[in-house]
């Protein structure tokens, strides 16, 4: 999969982050070109784009619109996953 400079921008912060929070949180990429259903279904914008799903699904899912930092994705995922993005306002979120 070709990767556009966004793109390859943040995967050192994503790498930092996936492997800080290995065990707690999984991490994923989706090629939106080989996964079209994914990229209607949750109305991709640009990007890198990164959703944060909790493991409940009825908790739902938001976009992560903040720093494509480690310690800006590993806050929002933390909040997910403690259960505080059922109903997300932070600042950096917007639900899907």
């Amino acid at each position: 999969m070709k990767r556009c400079g966004a793109v390859k921008a943040l995967n050192p912060e994503w790498e930092k982050v996936s492997k800080k929070l290995e065990g707690k949180v999984k991490f994923g990429e989706v090629d939106c070109q080989a996964n079209y259903d994914l990229y209607v279904k949750y109305k991709i914008q640009g990007f890198p784009t990164i959703i944060v799903f909790a493991a409940d699904k009825g908790k739902g899912a938001f976009v992560y619109t903040g720093e494509r930092t480690a310690k800006g994705i590993e806050e929002a995922a933390l909040l997910k996953l403690e259960g505080l993005g059922s109903n997300m306002n932070h600042k950096y979120c917007a639900n899907v």
